[in-house]
């Protein structure tokens, strides 16, 4: 989680910056937000792209233990179950020999 604080407080470090630069250059009001907002995000684009590269790693890993896991939620449970069975019931009926159906009709 560590990586997310450090991308996190470091974007707003950029756009505090930005804010101060943009201020002194004579921007004030909405302008001053909206460029300002525009400015960090560019250079947060460029500048921590290793930081976000972390998060995303971060974020990745915890999601496939997530998925290794499997469901820790009762809704969650229920709803895999159910699709098990939905899913053995679809095998059941397309493996049976069904009728043979004529390319002209019924």
């Amino acid at each position: 989680m560590l990586p997310v604080l450090r991308y996190s407080v470091l974007r707003l470090a950029l756009f505090v910056a930005s804010l101060a630069v943009l201020a002194l250059v004579g921007a004030r009001g909405l302008l001053l937000l909206v460029l300002a907002a525009g400015v960090s995000f560019a250079l947060s684009y460029i500048l921590l792209w290793r930081a976000r590269n972390d998060v995303s790693q971060v974020i990745s890993e915890r999601v496939a233990t997530r998925l290794e896991s499997g469901p820790r939620s009762g809704f969650a449970r229920r709803l895999r179950e159910d699709t098990e069975v939905e899913d053995a019931a679809v095998d059941a009926a397309t493996s049976e020999p069904g009728p043979e159906r004529r390319a002209d009709g019924p």
